[in-house]
């Protein structure tokens, strides 16, 4: 009985070993900002944070938004402390009108790992919302609909991000 125990924690534990787990944590107030938001730390093993930092804005400007006039918002004046922030947005489901919902994404980088925050979440009705500012319950319906389509965006997101981070080559060719 041990042995088969220890068999099975052995095979429920391999996949776990065999990929960079993660998953996002689920947008929630920030009790500081009273915004939603989202924090993680992934590590990365072996790659220096400059390296990160370079295969991050690749991916940012030449994959992930490359078609998006949003593609601008993408900031690296913080260059020399390693921090890249990022004005953007994506569509949503036609359950939520195909809307416009917008976030700005910060990322830092050390040696090894990164973190993420996605943060100031809003969404393009008759105006620009907040998602923190609803009142009616109609509202609250549709921000509660919008928070479950940006914990489904984060989470691809960031699989992708990490995806494309390990499998990251410089270009030296030039």
């Amino acid at each position: 009985m041990k042995t088969l125990f220890c068999l099975l924690s052995l095979l429920t534990a391999i996949p776990v070993l065999a990929q960079n787990s993660f998953s996002p944590m689920p947008l929630a107030i920030d009790g500081s900002t009273g915004r939603y938001s989202t924090t993680g730390v992934v590590h990365i093993d072996s790659m220096p944070g400059d390296m990160m930092m370079e295969a991050a804005f690749k991916w940012l400007s030449e994959v992930k938004f490359v078609n998006s006039l949003g593609s601008k918002g993408i900031i690296t004046d913080e260059a020399f402390m390693k921090k890249i922030s990022v004005n953007q947005y994506f569509m949503s489901s036609p359950v939520t009108f195909n809307s416009k919902v917008r976030f700005v994404l910060y990322l830092e980088f050390k040696d090894g790992r990164f973190r993420y925050r996605f943060t100031e979440f809003s969404y393009i009705g008759a105006r620009k919302r907040e998602f923190e500012e609803v009142e009616t319950d109609d509202d609250k319906l549709l921000v509660g609909k919008f928070l479950l389509e940006s914990n489904s965006y984060i989470k691809e997101f960031t699989s992708q991000f990490v995806s494309f981070l390990e499998n990251y080559k410089p270009d030296d060719s030039w």
